[in-house]
């Protein structure tokens, strides 16, 4: 009897021991995104750069989705006008995608489909803004509307934290923020790929965001906040973040 409660008590130990790793481990695989940074030419609105994406006709080779997002509230240091993200599956997606597109760039191909308002005309996006993230949402949230809001903030990681214990993070804030009835999309996005040269903060910042399932209900998240009601309850503090930046999001493309 006393060796079946040993080993009893013996794998109770384990799996406190392996807690922590199973929780690492409920953190889903991230998504792959790509992100520019792109202005207007003269003239143009943001309303026809929407229009225009929207009326492309894009081949096998595209994003699963693409968006547009521009700021309403801008960070100082921000430059630009807006921001196109696309989403890839995994990163054999990316790489046979972004290959395909850049195949058909070429001025000797003659399979691309050539749109009649040419992208020049529309905007002027920089190449050297071009970086790829690893993106991962928290669960029970309800997928964004094609046109919503989302809030980012710029967070550093404290000493001794790791993006998992980031994620755990998230995850406590947006289950206390669907205890309420609120189910707006929380996201965590880190660089997964052309980092800053000689960055001594590489692996330790993140961005953190929220997506609206519509601008309403994005809205009333912030005034939640604004009223009083703090989702930081039950969970630890690990990492510095800035004050939040608004965005408006629209969906150009999809097709998974």
């Amino acid at each position: 009897m006393f060796f079946k409660y040993s080993l009893h008590a013996v794998f109770l130990s384990i799996l406190t021991l392996m807690s922590p790793i199973l929780s690492a481990q409920s953190r889903p695989p991230a998504q792959i995104s790509s992100i520019t940074d792109c202005k207007l030419q003269p003239g143009v609105t943001m309303e026809d750069a929407v229009n225009w994406a929207k009326g492309l006709e894009r081949g096998a080779n595209a994003a699963g989705r693409i968006w547009y997002r521009h700021p309403l509230t801008p960070s100082p240091d921000y430059e630009y006008d807006f921001q196109i993200g696309r989403y890839y599956e995994s990163w054999m997606d990316y790489v046979v995608k972004t290959e395909g597109v850049d195949k058909a760039n070429r001025p000797s191909s003659g399979s691309r489909i050539r749109p009649s308002v040419s992208r020049g005309s529309i905007m002027d996006c920089d190449p050297k803004t071009r970086r790829i993230v690893n993106q991962v949402n928290t669960g029970g949230a309800i997928g964004p509307a094609d046109e919503t809001l989302m809030t980012t903030r710029f967070c550093r990681l404290d000493e001794g934290k790791t993006m998992n214990d980031a994620w755990q993070r998230a995850v406590s804030i947006s289950d206390n923020w669907r205890a309420t009835g609120d189910r707006n999309m929380m996201q965590l996005r880190w660089r997964a790929m052309k980092p800053p040269l000689n960055n001594p903060e590489q692996g330790r910042v993140y961005i953190l965001i929220e997506v609206g399932s519509t601008p309403e209900s994005l809205a009333e998240r912030l005034d939640k906040a604004r009223n009083g009601f703090s989702p930081l309850t039950g969970s630890e503090r690990v990492s510095t973040c800035t004050y939040r930046t608004l965005w408006r999001t629209h969906l150009v493309h999809q097709n998974i």
